[in-house]
């Protein structure tokens, strides 16, 4: 359910629908709503920011490296 959630476009790069998705089931087995959003905002975290964040960093990296005289 919550991979479907996450397949439907209905937000930006399905931010919000696989976190409701989780809430939800939580919810039907008894567990809070508070520690059902540390999951998928932690997957999110871990799946995007910190790759976005490597990412810029290396690229930051490659352009002062190039920008320096006598390197390709």
């Amino acid at each position: 359910m919550i991979v479907l959630a996450r397949a439907f476009p209905l937000t930006l790069s399905g931010l919000g629908t696989q976190e409701a998705a989780v809430v939800f089931l939580f919810r039907k087995i008894g567990g809070s709503s508070a520690n059902a959003l540390v999951v998928p905002m932690s997957f999110t975290v871990i799946t995007s920011v910190i790759p976005a964040l490597v990412a810029l960093g290396i690229i930051l990296w490659w352009g002062i490296r190039k920008d320096e005289p006598g390197k390709a």
